[in-house]
């Protein structure tokens, strides 16, 4: 068991980084729509989705690395105050209540989407 942690945790990482790469590829494309734009007044139909597309994607893989190294902001004035077991029962409330529900709503919306 604590060979597959340490692969899924590698595994994180290796995503987090990877996908850490989008932040210079979305200042190329917001540089180019702004060039394009404001020195050759042609502007693009497809650099601003392009940009939020890129936006979310490093938000959802940068926000699974971020977990994975227990770097997430929470209240951590009593959160660190409790023991391990009640914090990772409290983890598993929350990620049930507000986490999982939340990102299936982006994957429902996402699909709707596409399907357009």
């Amino acid at each position: 068991m604590v060979s597959f942690i340490r692969f899924a945790d590698n595994l994180s990482a290796w995503f987090g980084k990877s996908f850490a790469w989008l932040i210079l590829l979305m200042s190329i494309g917001t540089g180019y729509e702004v060039f394009v734009r404001y020195v050759m007044n042609n502007p693009t139909a497809w650099a601003l989705d392009v940009s939020f597309i890129m936006y979310g994607t490093l938000f959802m893989m940068g926000g699974a690395y971020t977990l994975s190294r227990g770097g997430h902001v929470r209240g951590d004035f009593i959160y660190r105050l409790l023991q391990p077991k009640t914090q990772g029962k409290i983890d598993i409330v929350l990620y049930l209540v507000f986490f999982f529900p939340g990102v299936t709503a982006l994957i429902i919306s996402g699909w709707k989407y596409a399907a357009r």
